[in-house]
């Protein structure tokens, strides 16, 4: 009878070869997958402050608004002629959090329609200190005016007697002021003088 000797002489070795191999390939894996979620949550952190900065910008600029109307009011609608300005640019400004700073412009669609377009950065990103240039976040809002309604019935109300004196013109009829553009259409006549039924209207001079 014949015997057969198989060498199996260094199999040993290749084993813990390729063990090592599969275990380094995991590690690696594990490392690269944390490091990734480490990317992803700081870019996360990074946009959502750029995201507060911009809302924080938009609504200072509707916070200061009744201190701005003789700014935004004589802009002309958008787009608007060559010469004539129809949008103004908003200052770049450091969040009173301190957490980044915004800027952007301010669109004139008509007498009550306003967008507000604005671009904010947190202080990582524009220190340039994050990876891939940072975030950066842009918020626009549409702001609507409400007009005030006020129930004219006539030119002049008077709670009592009126005394019309010099070259004083009393006019019911609707019109345009000097020198304003884009106003809406006329409105119908009105009463010229509207006083209590026991009062008077006289007039001198």
């Amino acid at each position: 009878m014949k015997h057969v000797l198989k060498n199996e002489r260094g199999m040993a070795l290749a084993l813990a070869i390729v063990a090592l191999v599969v275990v380094g390939a995991l590690i690696a894996g594990a490392f690269f997958s944390g490091t990734q979620e480490q990317r992803v949550a700081e870019n996360v952190r990074r946009v959502q402050a750029s995201f507060g900065v911009a809302e924080q910008g938009v609504y200072d600029i509707i916070r200061v608004w009744p201190n701005s109307t003789q700014v935004y009011n004589v802009l002309y609608q958008y787009p608007a002629a060559p010469g004539a300005a129809s949008q103004r640019a908003i200052p770049r400004n450091t969040a009173a959090s301190k957490t980044g700073s915004y800027n952007g412009t301010l669109y004139k669609f008509n007498d009550q329609l306003y967008l507000i377009d604005m671009t904010a950065q947190d202080t990582m990103s524009l220190a340039g200190r994050i990876r891939g240039g940072g975030a950066s976040q842009r918020v626009g809002l549409l702001a609507r005016i409400r007009p005030l309604q006020i129930n004219a019935q006539a030119s002049l109300t008077a709670g009592g007697g009126l005394v019309a004196a010099g070259n004083a013109s009393i006019d019911g009829n609707d019109h345009p002021p000097t020198g304003w553009v884009g106003c809406p259409p006329l409105d119908s006549a009105k009463a010229g003088i509207r006083i209590e039924d026991s009062a008077t209207v006289s007039a001198s001079g």
